[in-house]
């Protein structure tokens, strides 16, 4: 119980900090208190108009930084073996910020949300990914294309679909065009024994 209290007080923090910066115009304090704040406002805990709300928000504020401003905040993770891998690393995001400009205005909304997702630090990934997934929800509710639907459309590849069977309480994973199904079974580590 003192646990949830303690984390309900560095959300009130974060989010009184990130409303008080917005307010008086300091955009470098509304950005940091405003992704960090965005770990705990999401789609489960927030109805989906305020989160979209405030993410377009947090989102616009970021806009306004430079890449420069936003690496003081948020530094690049220091990996460097990203094309080895095929993830991205700090050459990728170096690449991103000098794309813009060091020290010009990262712009609009689209801009914005490309650089984050180029953007190597775990903060700003969290963030660009719990706004995505916000904007699915919202596209889902509305009957539109989702991302992901779109991307599996455009290349070609199939999404499977959590479902449990009422008759028996088992889970599977169904794919809608072809009508596959695929049977989940729990795996237990080796270690493991069940017991008869």
């Amino acid at each position: 119980m003192e646990l949830l209290l303690i984390k309900r007080q560095r959300i009130n923090i974060h989010i009184d900090a990130f409303i008080d910066a917005v307010a008086n115009k300091k955009y470098i304090k509304a950005v940091y208190h405003g992704i960090k704040a965005a770990q705990f406002i999401t789609v489960d805990t927030k109805p989906l108009q305020e989160v979209l709300v405030f993410y377009d928000t947090v989102l616009t504020c970021v806009g306004i930084l430079t890449p420069r401003q936003l690496m003081q905040i948020f530094p690049i993770i220091k990996k460097y073996d990203g094309k080895r891998y095929g993830t991205k690393d700090y050459y990728t995001s170096m690449d991103a910020a000098n794309k813009i400009g060091m020290d010009m205005i990262i712009g609009d909304s689209k801009r914005t949300m490309d650089f984050l997702w180029d953007y190597d630090d775990d903060s700003t990934a969290e963030f660009s990914v719990n706004y995505l997934m916000a904007i699915s929800r919202f596209l889902k509710q509305r009957g539109e294309q989702t991302p992901i639907e779109w991307f599996s459309k455009e290349y070609n590849v199939p999404i499977y679909y959590e479902r449990t069977d009422e008759a028996t309480g088992r889970k599977y994973l169904f794919e809608p065009t072809s009508g596959k199904t695929v049977r989940l079974k729990k795996t237990f580590p080796r270690y493991i024994k069940i017991a008869k």
